[in-house]
């Protein structure tokens, strides 16, 4: 449900602290504010962002950091699935529900490139569910996480 997305993904962040991972949401200002929010909860890993509204350097510095990381998390619009050659992502979190196939398909494009493997998590509300039967008209099986609510960290 929406009132424990925020929870949720911070808990999956401080339990994959050592890992490199894209946290993908559907327009700059939730960018701005997710990376506010971790920024001041100091999580334990190092927190950018990468948005559209950014000016064109900012943009570039934010992926060359993201890229020469070993472990970070990067906030990102749309803006970071398609175009940029990202290497060495453990994780691709769709924290906002991609529309389509299409957009789940290139923003889980960003791991398991080049002959690695990565993982991608997706977070579909109750309203959402229809997004499970688009992904699997297109061969693209999902496993439901059962959550447990005693790990969940607030």
């Amino acid at each position: 449900p929406l009132h424990e997305k925020l929870n949720m993904l911070y808990s999956f962040i401080r339990t994959h602290l050592q890992q490199k991972t894209i946290v993908f949401v559907a327009c700059c200002k939730q960018v701005r504010f997710l990376n506010r929010v971790f920024s001041k909860l100091r999580p334990g890993v190092p927190i950018m962002a990468l948005q559209g509204k950014m000016k064109q350097m900012k943009r570039m510095a934010v992926y060359v950091h993201f890229s020469q990381s070993k472990r970070a998390v990067l906030f990102a619009t749309d803006i970071a699935a398609r175009g940029l050659d990202m290497t060495s992502i453990d994780w691709v979190v769709q924290y906002d529900c991609p529309d389509d196939a299409e957009t789940y398909i290139h923003r889980v494009g960003r791991t398991a490139r080049m002959d690695m493997s990565g993982n991608g998590l997706v977070f579909i509300e109750p309203s959402e569910v229809r997004i499970v039967e688009v992904l699997a008209e297109k061969k693209i099986p999902l496993k439901q996480v059962e959550v447990n609510p005693k790990k969940i960290q607030v």
